[in-house]
């Protein structure tokens, strides 16, 4: 994405925090990962500005705006701390050590229920 369009992005996510689908909270993201709250995004604006035309690795430089759809963890602005929220909440993690009883019969289920 060009600088020009990566601003624009950024601009559009602090003028409409909402997406056009669905209503979902818009973030602007910055290269290193971290997402910033609009307040925070308008309030500093000009050193995202500054640091995205100038290609500087200073943590303002923005690659875009997106919703966070889904996350592991809680995801906090990397400025003021604020819990970014996301569209479809927290997923749940994988836990290996949890048994697949995906191809098991309802009877072998309870069986093995039973058992613990």
């Amino acid at each position: 994405m060009l600088t020009k369009e990566i601003l624009e992005t950024v601009r559009e996510a602090i003028r409409h925090p909402f997406s056009s689908y669905g209503c979902y909270p818009v973030y602007t993201v910055l290269a290193d990962g971290t997402f910033l709250c609009r307040t925070c995004a308008r309030e500093n604006y000009r050193q995202i500005s500054e640091s995205t035309r100038h290609d500087c690795n200073d943590g303002w430089k923005a690659i875009g705006a997106d919703v966070l759809w889904e996350t592991e963890d809680e995801e906090y602005c990397g400025h003021c701390n604020k819990i970014i929220e996301s569209a479809y909440g927290i997923v749940e993690k994988v836990n290996p050590s949890k048994k697949d009883h995906s191809n098991k019969t309802f009877a072998q289920f309870v069986e093995e229920s039973l058992d613990v």
